[in-house]
């Protein structure tokens, strides 16, 4: 992929597609220049599952705020989804104060969206769980029918803690740290998930696929 200038104001307000942009980038992608002039944001997921996210929900949010299309590659299992922009790469870096490089332990939700609107923060947590969260149906005997639970392990402390904080205003939730030194969150029940879909949401196929197979 060739060098490509792209031309947006990193300054733009906050609204909920770029808090999901900025979601599903603290859930799964990294960004670093590797040498001069070349600047890569890269997502990366599941070559199969998460096809449909990236080309039906990131791709359209990129070419409307930023003007660009991502540069889709899979390999074998894996899906990278890159971007090469100066601009977006000092946007994630300058205002959204994230890490460059690998980020896994530090990565955090910006101050500007914690203290902005509530549905810039659902945008953000729905962003986040389509990427790096989990929706299960526990099937045992012990539940009349399945049961869901939404979940997502972490290594991140201080990520864990803004979750923990955030969603426990308006669910009732289960945490832990797990011995793998990882960090546990789940949001359980039928009411809950009920609710979890009217105020956040899933923008990824692989899960929403789950939820609708179970309530058909």
């Amino acid at each position: 992929m060739g060098k490509v200038n792209y031309s947006f104001d990193p300054n733009m307000a906050l609204n909920r597609e770029l808090c999901e942009f900025v979601g599903a980038f603290i859930g799964d992608a990294f960004y670093n220049s590797y040498q001069p002039g070349k600047y890569v944001i890269q997502f990366t997921g599941d070559a199969n599952l998460d096809n449909g996210y990236y080309n039906n929900t990131i791709t359209p949010i990129t070419k409307k705020l930023f003007g660009m299309k991502p540069y889709i590659r899979k390999k074998k299992n894996t899906l990278r989804v890159n971007f090469q922009s100066k601009i977006l790469f000092y946007m994630l870096k300058e205002r959204f104060q994230f890490p460059q490089g690998k980020k896994v332990y530090f990565v955090k939700i910006p101050k500007e969206i914690i203290s902005g609107k509530k549905e810039f923060i659902y945008a953000t947590i729905r962003g986040i769980f389509d990427t790096d969260g989990c929706v299960y149906f526990d099937k045992r005997s012990i539940y009349k029918k399945p049961y869901p639970r939404i979940t997502l392990q972490i290594a991140n402390e201080g990520l864990f803690l803004q979750l923990k904080a955030l969603l426990s205003k308006y669910f009732e939730i289960y945490t832990s740290k797990r011995t793998n030194r990882k960090f546990y969150i789940e949001v359980y029940g039928h009411e809950q998930l009920k609710k979890w879909m009217l105020m956040i949401g899933f923008s990824n196929p692989r899960h929403l696929k789950k939820i609708n197979a179970s309530v058909a």
